[in-house]
């Protein structure tokens, strides 16, 4: 299936002083949430071409770029690219899969053992499942993000894909992970499942163990796995347990620029330049994608390739000053802990560690916070400020 890309382009204020940028928020509208179906599975993944998504981002932005004028206050329109959003991957734990059943149909069995007593109790407490999910090694190239818990990760879009093992395989799951573009972690667990569809008849029929792989687009915790199941009929529940999360250790450097700098959960809150004018560009926020800092360079060269061919007429008629795009911030935006969506900052200059100071904010009754920030410089030039400033810097 497709995945294609949904972007959004903010409106900006004249600095960045004030955190977030609302307008481009609000225009992103809310995340689609993907869980995946209930029982066993049949093997799906997205089909995510990362040079196909960045190619997508560039010709957007080249139709509704950041634009500037003379008293450096940028403006820009919401504008979504391309296509619909994927739905193909759209699905909640909900054991109904769109299929027609009858109570007491039977249903594709697990192949993982049966819990003793076969109940939700005794599932959530079969020492089977414990020790499967305590004792498997962590795969190279991975960290053990959570372990061992009773829920699986349930995220506000990028799912990757999802599968039914044979056995619980964390190295087979790391594999599925690895080959798909795009995937950056994936989540492997028992989850208890009926038989035979409940209903008249059978309301709480004998259980069936399966055993399932989701693949991620973007990091996962244990604060996401928050899907516990489900009650099916009146009297048989779905519940979850020996669940491992393990997410990648860093992601392909993009062309043109230096190792990033990791700045955890806070993002650049760049002042004013030396000379005092704002280097904050705009940002840009992509929706239902892995999360993928190839889709910031490649959204950051593009508003550079528009700035050039398009400078600024100061009011004698000359060229004015033209700012390009030499780096960015990328990070999740995490609403009350769930993510949203990747926003990209873009920057006509760099900008240290120091300036991550943004750790988040209150709208109202809701907390956004920062997960995943990384910041990018050019590799041959990290933009300076507007007019020289002496030898003090800022970068």
């Amino acid at each position: 299936m497709k995945t294609t890309v949904f972007l959004v382009l903010a409106s900006l204020t004249t600095a960045q002083l004030n955190g977030f940028d609302w307008d481009a928020i609000d225009a992103a509208g809310p995340p689609i949430v993907e869980t995946v179906p209930a029982g066993v599975v049949e093997a799906t993944t997205a089909d995510y071409i990362p040079a196909t998504a960045a190619a997508s981002v560039a010709s957007v932005v080249k139709e509704s770029p950041l634009t500037t004028d003379s008293a450096n206050i940028a403006t820009a329109t919401p504008t979504p690219s391309g296509s619909a959003r994927r739905r193909g991957l759209h699905h909640r734990l909900s054991g109904e899969q769109n299929i027609r059943r009858d109570a007491c149909d039977p249903q594709p069995l697990g192949s993982g053992p049966t819990a003793d007593p076969d109940t939700a109790q005794g599932f959530l407490d079969f020492p089977a499942f414990h020790s499967a999910a305590n004792g498997a090694s962590t795969p190279d190239g991975y960290e053990l993000s959570f372990q061992n818990l009773n829920g699986s990760v349930e995220a506000n879009g990028k799912i990757m894909g999802w599968s039914t093992l044979g056995s619980y395989d964390v190295p087979t799951c790391a594999g599925n992970c690895n080959s798909v573009d795009g995937c950056r972690a994936f989540n492997i667990y028992f989850e208890r499942d009926p038989s035979v569809d409940p209903g008249p008849g059978c309301t709480n029929p004998a259980s069936t163990t399966v055993i399932k792989c989701i693949l991620w687009g973007n990091a996962v915790s244990s604060s996401l796995a928050t899907n516990t199941g489900q009650w099916r009929g009146s009297d048989f529940q779905v519940v979850i347990a020996g669940s491992n999360g393990y997410t990648k250790y860093g992601f392909p450097l993009p062309a043109g620029y230096v190792a990033p700098a990791d700045l955890g959960t806070a993002a650049i809150q760049a002042p004013l330049d030396c000379s005092g004018y704002d280097t904050y560009l705009g940002v840009r926020i992509f929706t239902d994608v892995p999360f993928d800092p190839d889709l910031c360079a490649a959204a950051c060269t593009a508003q550079s390739e528009y700035n050039r061919a398009h400078p600024p007429i100061n009011a004698d008629g000359s060229a004015g000053y033209v700012q390009t795009c030499q780096f960015f911030d990328t990070y999740m935006l995490l609403k009350n802990g769930k993510p949203q969506f990747q926003e990209c900052a873009l920057y006509s200059m760099s900008w240290s560690a120091s300036y991550a100071t943004n750790t988040g904010q209150w709208r109202g009754s809701d907390q956004y916070t920062i997960d995943q920030s990384y910041s990018f410089t050019n590799n041959t030039d990290p933009g300076t400020s507007r007019y020289p400033c002496g030898s003090s810097g800022q970068r």
